[in-house]
């Protein structure tokens, strides 16, 4: 599923893809609306931010060294989002990193 997800281009480009998932609070109910969720770290907004019902986002990054310890994960609606972040972000630690380092 993640393969399919980052698709083809991504993984040709990429020197080491890393998947970020988030596991929301609640469920993402109904996602087919004219904007999308997208997944920030700090301000960097994961471009193909996808959703898998019924509570868990899929985005990816080319290379997994972008991620650092202290960044703040949070998500948001696309075009709304100061109204609609995430109020409690996860901060990337070192066990985080762990996995991919």
């Amino acid at each position: 599923m993640l393969t399919r997800l980052a698709g083809a281009a991504l993984l040709a480009r990429a020197p080491a893809p890393v998947a970020v998932e988030v596991t929301t609070a609640v469920p993402l109910g109904d996602v087919s609306r004219s904007s999308s969720l997208e997944i920030y770290l700090d301000t960097l907004r994961i471009p193909d931010t996808w959703p898998v019902p019924p509570d868990r986002l899929i985005g990816f990054l080319a290379d997994g060294q972008q991620l650092r310890a202290g960044m703040q994960v949070t998500v948001a609606w696309l075009g709304d989002e100061e109204r609609t972040r995430s109020r409690q972000p996860l901060v990337v630690t070192d066990d985080h990193l762990r996995a991919i380092r």
